[in-house]
């Protein structure tokens, strides 16, 4: 008795950690039909939200023809299958991407009510929110600068850092807002704003909720019939040579044969056009070129057999078989003719070394070096979505300082400017009188200096010849007296 209860909440603890969604049964769906004949097909859905869907519509598949029942609906937790047909009324081939969308029942409070929308480096809070009409949106900007955030309902909101800004809705709709910087790059800046009637129960449609059905359509005119001929069948060519062939298309049939196609098995053959039209009752040619590409000279000397087919989209595949003859050819003599060479560096050099000067030194991955003289004025650069959203956002908020050291600069201009204007006079008349007393200052000390030096010089003079004059007058008494003596 105990497993199944345990059984139970491993069940619900896993279905509360998987993600609702609506399940295509095959995607992409193949569909092939013949313009203007009508063909049925089927979808199953899956729903595992837990509320009803109605009005699914499959976008972009009705201008092609396609036809599915009106008011779709399924309920929660539920799966159904849908028939639709399909009548192309021209050929096409190729995918269509169709957004899968739905509505579901919303119950919203009858009082006026302020819903909040945050702005963080991270986007939008929510980029998807229904309201009735006469409530409020407030955008609040936590960011740490600004954005400014466009709607058709509001045109722009300039929201700076730590701000923020409300728009009351009173029209009925749905409105798209998107930042101005980031959303073209960034999904997380885009969003949606859905007004229901306030006095009504409503049906909303979830953007986030839409899935993508990719349809992969072929839309052929009626099947027509080609004949196909080839000029010839047996070739011998030798290795580094080559040779041409003609192949001869008829188109039989009472259709245009579309997209006409020529494959081979072989990347010996090469063909000189493809995927082209032949009215009914023409023929066509195309040319073929034979190039034997060998890098061991074991692999000549032998027979290869080919195999080339020739379709188009509106007619059966017809093929037809070549044989080739190779000679046999010593390999490594042949690097001695130009042919030879290239066969050599194309199938075992150049996948040894690809950056080699011989192979392909403009790969994105030889180019090491990207300086000198030889760069060029535009470079292309392989960056991500959130590599280009992380500098967009150092440049705005470089811009925001910018912008902040700007008013606060009219700030103090308006504050402090006309004391500026009004002692702007006083303040150059000032600087010019300080200016010529320190020219003046500077002078007189000069002439100061130059005068202690006169005054200086004289004292020595005078000092020298007091004493040049003392030792004379010594001299010549100490001579009187030794005279004396010897007298």
């Amino acid at each position: 008795m105990k497993l199944p209860i345990y059984f139970s909440i491993i069940i619900l603890f896993c279905i509360s950690f998987t993600s609702a969604e609506l399940i295509l049964s095959q995607n992409p769906l193949p569909v092939s039909v013949v313009v203007n004949h009508q063909q049925n097909f089927s979808i199953t859905l899956n729903n595992t939200y837990n509320f009803q869907l109605s009005n699914i519509l499959f976008s972009d598949l009705s201008s092609k023809g396609f036809i599915f029942q009106s008011n779709m609906s399924i309920p929660a937790n539920s799966i159904r299958t849908f028939d639709f047909s399909v009548n192309t009324n021209s050929s096409f081939h190729g995918a269509i991407q169709s957004k899968v969308q739905f509505t579901y029942a919303v119950d919203l409070p009858e009082t006026v009510t302020t819903y909040d929308i945050g702005i963080s480096s991270n986007g939008f809070s929510s980029n998807y929110i229904t309201i009735r009409n006469g409530d409020s949106i407030k955008f609040s900007n936590s960011d740490y600068f600004s954005h400014s955030i466009y709607s058709s309902a509001f045109s722009t909101l300039n929201i700076a850092t730590n701000s923020s800004e409300t728009h009351l809705f009173n029209q009925i709709g749905i409105f798209n807002f998107y930042d101005t910087q980031y959303g073209t790059y960034i999904t997380n800046f885009n969003g949606n704003i859905q007004v229901v009637n306030r006095t009504m129960q409503q049906q909303a449609h979830n953007p986030n909720y839409d899935t993508t059905l990719n349809v992969n359509l072929d839309s052929s005119l009626n099947p027509t019939e080609l004949g196909i001929s080839n000029s010839k069948s047996d070739y011998q060519i030798g290795n580094g040579e080559f040779s041409k062939g003609l192949i001869t298309i008829n188109n039989a049939g009472n259709t245009k044969a579309e997209g006409v196609k020529i494959s081979s098995d072989s990347t010996w053959i090469t063909f000189d056009r493809n995927n082209f039209e032949i009215n009914n009752g023409q023929s066509d040619w195309v040319t073929y070129t034979i190039t034997p590409l060998l890098i061991k000279t074991e692999e000549t000397n032998k027979t290869y057999n080919f195999s080339i087919n020739v379709g188009s989209y509106n007619s059966p595949s017809k093929n037809f078989s070549i044989s080739i003859f190779i000679p046999y050819y010593e390999i490594s003599s042949g690097l001695t003719s130009d042919i030879g060479t290239l066969t050599y560096l194309n199938n075992v050099y150049c996948p040894l070394y690809p950056c080699s000067f011989f192979c392909h030194p403009e790969l994105p991955q030889c180019n090491s070096n990207l300086s000198g003289s030889g760069m060029s004025g535009n470079i292309t650069a392989n960056i991500t979505s959130i590599d280009l959203y992380n500098l967009l956002r150092q440049n705005s908020q470089m811009t925001d300082t910018i912008t902040r050291l700007q008013n606060q600069l009219q700030q103090f201009i308006e504050k402090y400017g006309v004391l500026i204007d009004k002692n702007s006079k006083d303040l150059n008349e000032s600087l010019t009188v300080q200016k010529s007393n320190s020219e003046i200052q500077s002078t007189t000390i000069n002439s100061l200096w130059i005068l202690g030096f006169f005054v200086l010089l004289t004292v020595s003079i005078i000092v020298v010849a007091l004493r040049m004059k003392k030792i004379k007058s010594k001299k010549d008494i100490t001579g009187e007296t030794y005279r004396h003596k010897e007298d």
